[in-house]
C-alpha cells in the first residue's frame, strides 16, 4: 500500500468543532483530509440539514456514511470517491453506506464512490431497492491525482458541483 497524502491536516477533531458549532450547515466539503467517522459522526449529530457532503480521498467508512445519511434526509449530493481507512482501520465505504442511503436518502441525486472496493451488486441493489432520486452514480475506477472518473457526460456532471439552492416557497 501507498502512504497515504492528504492535503489538509485537519481530522475529525476539527470537524467535530465546526459541526457543534455550525449546526446550519448544509455543504460541507473536506476531501484529501483525515477526517474519518467520527467526524461524520458528529456532523450527523449536528447539522441535520446537510445536503452536500465531498468526504472523497478521506479516512471515512460505512459508518460514517451511514451516521450521515441516517440523520440527514435532505442529503442530496455526496462524493466519497478513494475513501480508505487509516492502517489497522475498519473497511472503506461499500453496501453497508448503500443501504443506508438507499433507506434514508430518498432526494439522492448524485453519488460517486469511485476506487470504492467494498462496493458489490447486492449494495447497488439495496440503493435501488431505497428509490433514491439518483441522476448519477459513479462508481468507476479512481484516476491518479483527481477525485472523479468518468468518460463522456456522466463524467463531466461528476467534475461538476451541485447546483446551488434554490428557495423554495413554503
Amino acid at each position: 500500500d501507498k502512504a497515504r497524502h492528504y492535503l489538509s491536516r485537519a481530522t475529525s477533531v476539527g470537524v467535530a468543532a465546526l459541526a457543534r458549532g455550525c449546526p446550519g450547515l448544509r455543504r460541507l466539503s473536506l476531501p484529501g483530509t483525515r477526517v474519518g467517522d467520527a467526524g461524520l459522526a458528529a456532523v450527523a449529530a449536528h447539522c441535520a440539514g446537510l445536503t452536500t457532503l465531498n468526504v472523497a480521498y478521506t479516512q471515512v467508512g460505512d459508518a460514517g456514511v451511514a451516521a450521515v445519511a441516517e440523520a440527514c434526509p435532505g442529503l442530496r449530493w455526496l462524493d466519497a470517491s478513494g475513501c480508505a481507512p487509516p492502517p489497522g482501520g475498519a473497511a472503506g465505504v461499500g453496501d453497508g453506506a448503500l443501504a443506508a442511503l438507499g433507506a434514508h436518502c430518498p432526494l439522492l441525486a448524485h453519488l460517486a464512490l469511485n476506487g470504492a472496493r467494498g462496493v458489490t451488486d447486492g449494495g447497488v441493489g439495496h440503493l435501488a431497492d431505497g428509490g433514491a432520486a439518483l441522476e448519477l452514480l459513479a462508481l468507476g475506477l479512481a484516476p491518479a491525482g483527481g477525485c472523479y472518473s468518468g468518460d463522456g457526460p456522466a463524467g463531466a456532471a461528476a467534475r461538476t458541483p451541485p447546483p446551488p439552492e434554490r428557495a423554495t416557497p413554503p
